[in-house]
């Protein structure tokens, strides 16, 4: 390869910087390096995240995966507020986890102290969780002294309210350990539940869900439906929550549309768990999210197994309560439901009186309810 003389070189030597020595040479070259510089900031600030001292405040937030997309769930875990002068203690765990059972079995049932559960919203009264963890299910679910060994049936007398003279024969006739289900669009419905509670009941108010032959089914003005927004339904939800207090949780009425819909169902009853409601779920829909769901939001619920009387057939009727006795035999508890029908009564009457002899005791839905309920085939 011939060697450059020793002219050539000094004015390539010369000619190579001489781009960089004009005023646009010198501007590109400074362009390019503040390109660059800021280019390396970038993946620097990227891979150094700044670390901030924890806010002051005493809430810790946790975010947990949603499934099928949903998003995140946000929940707050909070110390317990002190105690408001004349307000009930009850020891608690604060936060997701809200232990109910730990609030005991014995409760006077006073204004003031329904008060500390309630939310005075423009719609009307709300269930809430007191400071102290008291809530709907703790104070107004029926007292049952000890353990109950051995299988246990709970009975469910639904859509009551709506004629005053269905609720007084069923409060005359049906055993103080069935459950009654209050119609949300009852007229006087908070003095009908002050009633219900009287005479020695536990209620719940009926929550109407979409069906799948929704429009022929009739579940009333305020049905929760999968075409709503989230907001809609939380709205229709406090409308229905408000008619009344002395619930301790709700029945899920019709639904087989929307409790398969995770999207749709997941925030109602993430408001349900957060307000200290109980979920019954009457949809009788074996594909239902709702027992699924209320496990992950660590939520109380329990789902009906047998409608009892869905056709008028005395057989079938029977056949129904059978059903519910194998059950559980097998599985410890199961729960069927009713309407308030004369002859269904009767019948109700006439097998409670056999349950000693099989050693079965009917028992208040509310103690049937659970975080995780396993559904087992029939």
């Amino acid at each position: 390869m011939p060697r450059l003389s020793k002219n050539q070189e000094e004015g390539a030597a010369d000619a190579a910087p001489s781009f960089f020595k004009k005023p646009i040479g010198i501007a590109v070259t400074l362009v390019c390096a503040l390109v660059f510089i800021g280019a390396m900031w970038s993946i620097y600030v990227a891979t150094h995240p700044t670390i901030e001292p924890p806010p002051a405040a005493t809430v810790q937030l946790s975010q947990d995966v949603i499934e099928e997309g949903v998003g995140f769930e946000e929940e707050a875990v909070e110390e317990a507020p002190e105690k408001q002068e004349g307000e009930l203690s009850l020891p608690v765990k604060r936060g997701a986890a809200m232990d109910f059972s730990l609030a005991g079995d014995h409760l006077d049932i006073s204004p003031e102290i329904v008060d500390q559960i309630t939310q005075h919203a423009e719609v009307g009264p709300l269930p809430k969780i007191s400071s102290s963890g008291l809530s709907a299910f703790t104070l107004f679910s029926r007292k049952v002294d000890g353990e109950i060994p051995g299988p246990k049936v709970a009975i469910i007398i639904r859509d009551l309210g709506l004629s005053n003279a269905a609720l007084t024969e069923v409060l005359q006739q049906a055993p103080r350990d069935v459950t009654l289900a209050m119609s949300p669009y009852a007229e006087d419905l908070s003095d009908k539940l002050k009633e219900v509670n009287a005479s020695g009941y536990e209620s719940l108010l009926m929550l109407p869900m979409e069906t799948s032959q929704y429009g022929y089914d009739d579940t009333g003005k305020n049905t929760l439906l999968v075409s709503l927004s989230i907001s809609e339904n939380i709205k229709r939800l406090e409308w229905i929550l408000s008619r009344g207090q002395g619930y301790f949780g709700v029945l899920i009425d019709g639904g087989s549309r929307l409790t398969l819909r995770s999207q749709s169902l997941r925030p109602i009853l993430e408001q349900l768990r957060r307000r200290g409601v109980a979920v019954i779920d009457g949809s009788l829909e074996d594909r239902s999210q709702i027992s699924r769901l209320s496990s992950q939001l660590k939520a109380l619920h329990n789902f009906v197994l047998v409608d009892l009387d869905k056709t008028t057939s005395e057989q079938d009727f029977d056949k129904g309560l059978e059903k519910l006795e194998r059950y559980a035999e097998a599985h410890g508890s199961a729960i069927g439901i009713m309407r308030p029908y004369a002859l269904s009564l009767q019948k109700l009457k006439a097998w409670n009186t056999t349950l000693e002899k099989r050693e079965v005791t009917l028992v208040p839905v509310s103690k049937l309810v659970s975080w995780s309920v396993k559904r087992y085939d029939d």
